[in-house]
C-alpha cells in the first residue's frame, strides 16, 4: 500500500537538521506525499524492519502512557499487520515525537524515500535518542547518501553500544571513508597535501578517525609544512615504527639532533633508510658544532686547497680513519691551522702534493677541474658513485664546477655523494 498522508500524525515543533520545518501539516503532508510519490514498493507484510522500535534504546523521549501504549500497538502492528495498522496506532498517539518516528517508520516499510529531511529534524530535536539516528541511517542509505548513512549510523553506535549498530556503523563507515582515504593518499602521492587535507577533514568532521586516516594526516601535515599541527596529532597516536620515523623526520626538521637520533636508533635495525637517517643526523649534529675556522671554509667565497681539506674532513670523518699511504714531507703545512686535515686527505690518497718540492700549497686557489678530480678521488675513497656531470644546463643533483670554486660548491657536491636521494633538498649547510 501507499501511506495516505492524513493517516500520518504531527510532530511537534522540530528546530534542527538540514531542514527546518516550519509547521506539522507541512511536514507531514509534503513530506510524506513526496516519499509516496517515489515509493520504492511496499515491504510485505511480516517483514522485521531493520531498526528499532521508537521505545527502544536510549534517549526515548518521555511520553504519557498512553501515547507509549499506542506506539507500542503500533509497532507490534508494523511488524505483523502492515503499515495500516501501525498508522492507525500512531494517530491515537498524537503529536507525540514517539508516534511521528513510528509514522516515518511505517512509510520507510512501504516503500518511501524522501524521508531524510524529516528525520534528520527529529534527531536535531532528540540528539540522544538513538532509534531516531538508526532509523536516518536506513532511509539515508536507501536513498544513496552514504555520507549521511555513515554518520548517522556512527551517531547512533556512540549513543547505543549494540553489535547489531556498531557493526553497521563499520560497514557504513568503511563503504564512505574508503573513497575519501583513496582521494586523500592520492592526492598526497601527487604532491597536493591540502586537497588531502581536505578530503580527511570531511572525515573528520563526521567523526570518523581511526589511526590509519589520523597518521595519513599526519603525513599531509608535514607535506604542507604544517608541522606544529603534525607534532600535535602524532602524540595521540601509539608509537609504531612508522609513526617513530615520522617523529625522528619531525625533530631533524627542527634541528634537534639529540632527539633524532634517539628515535631513529629506536627504529629496528632492518627499517628501511635506518642507517642512512643516523649517519646524516650524526653528520648534522657534528656540522652544528663546527669551529670557527671550518664555517669559514664552508662559507668561503673562493676555496685555497687548505680549506678544501677542512671541508672533506668535516663532511667525510672516515677520512682521518684511513692509513694507506706514508705522507711525504710538506714543509709549507707545517704549523698552519689545517694541517691535521691537509695530512688526512693526503694520507687517504683524496688530495696529492703538488709540484717537484713535493709541497701541499695550502694557499693556492682551487680550481673547478681540480674540485672535480679531487671529488672523484671521494667518491672512488668512499666505494660511491659520482653524480652524474652537468651538461649544457644545470640540475639541482649534477657535478659541475664554476670559478671560482666555493665552499658552498664543493658542499653540495659531497653530500649528493654521501646522500644521492636527498640531493634535491639538502646541500650540507650546517
Amino acid at each position: 500500500m501507499r501511506v495516505r498522508p492524513d493517516a500520518v500524525p504531527g510532530p511537534g515543533p522540530l528546530l534542527a537538521g538540514r531542514l527546518r520545518w516550519t509547521g506539522w501539516v507541512v511536514v507531514v503532508s509534503l513530506g510524506l506525499l513526496a516519499a509516496a510519490c517515489t515509493s520504492t514498493g511496499p515491504v510485505a507484510r511480516g517483514v522485521e524492519p531493520p531498526f528499532p522500535s521508537p521505545l527502544e534504546g536510549p534517549g526515548v523521549p518521555e511520553a504519557p502512557p498512553a501515547v507509549r501504549q499506542a506506539v507500542a500497538e503500533g509497532w507490534n502492528a508494523l511488524r505483523t499487520s502492515g503499515t495500516d495498522a501501525a498508522l492507525a496506532a500512531s494517530r491515537r498517539a498524537g503529536r507525540h515525537p514517539l508516534a511521528v518516528l513510528l509514522a516515518h517508520q511505517a512509510a520507510y516499510m512501504d516503500g518511501a524515500t524522501g524521508l531524510t529531511g524529516p528525520l534528520e529534524a527529529l534527531t536535531g530535536d532528540h540528539p540522544g535518542w538513538a532509534s531516531a539516528w538508526i532509523t536516518l541511517s536506513f532511509a539515508a542509505e536507501r536513498e544513496g547518501d552514504t555520507e549521511l548513512a555513515a554518520r548517522a549510523a556512527e551517531r547512533a553506535a556512540t549513543l547505543w553500544d549494540d553489535p547489531r549498530w556498531t557493526a553497521r556503523a563499520a560497514r557504513l563507515r568503511d563503504a564512505w571513508a574508503a573513497p575519501l582515504v583513496e582521494q586523500a593518499r592520492m592526492a598526497l602521492e601527487n604532491g597536493d597535501p591540502e586537497s588531502a587535507l581536505a578530503a580527511l577533514g570531511r572525515l573528520e568532521e563526521a567523526g570518523i578517525r581511526d589511526e590509519a586516516i589520523m597518521e595519513l594526516e599526519v603525513r599531509a601535515l608535514i607535506a604542507a609544512g604544517r608541522d606544529t599541527e603534525a607534532k600535535a596529532l602524532l602524540r595521540q597516536l601509539p608509537r609504531t615504527p612508522e609513526r617513530t620515523a615520522l617523529a625522528a623526520s619531525l625533530a631533524e626538521k627542527d634541528g634537534n639532533w639529540v632527539e633524532a637520533l634517539r628515535l631513529y636508533s629506536a627504529l629496528p635495525e632492518t627499517w628501511p633508510g635506518r642507517n642512512r637517517n643516523l649517519a646524516r643526523v650524526k653528520l648534522r649534529w657534528r656540522l652544528g658544532n663546527l669551529p670557527p675556522s671550518v664555517r669559514e671554509a664552508f662559507e668561503s667565497p673562493e676555496l685555497d686547497r687548505a680549506r678544501m681539506a677542512t671541508i672533506l674532513v668535516a663532511l667525510v670523518p672516515e677520512i682521518e680513519a684511513a692509513n694507506d699511504r706514508a705522507v711525504p714531507v710538506m714543509t709549507d703545512v707545517v704549523g698552519i691551522p689545517e694541517q691535521r686535515e691537509v695530512l688526512a686527505v693526503v694520507r687517504a690518497g683524496i688530495m696529492e702534493p703538488l709540484g717537484w718540492d713535493s709541497n701541499f700549497h695550502p694557499e693556492r686557489v682551487v680550481s673547478p677541474e681540480s674540485a672535480a678530480e679531487i671529488i672523484g678521488r671521494l667518491a672512488s675513497f668512499l666505494g660511491r658513485p659520482l653524480p652524474p656531470p652537468c651538461g649544457s644546463t644545470a640540475t639541482p643533483d649534477c657535478l659541475g664546477f664554476e670559478a671560482p670554486v666555493s665552499g658552498a660548491m664543493v658542499r653540495k657536491a659531497i653530500w649528493a655523494i654521501l646522500f644521492p636521494e636527498e640531493a634535491h633538498g639538502d646541500d650540507g649547510n650546517p
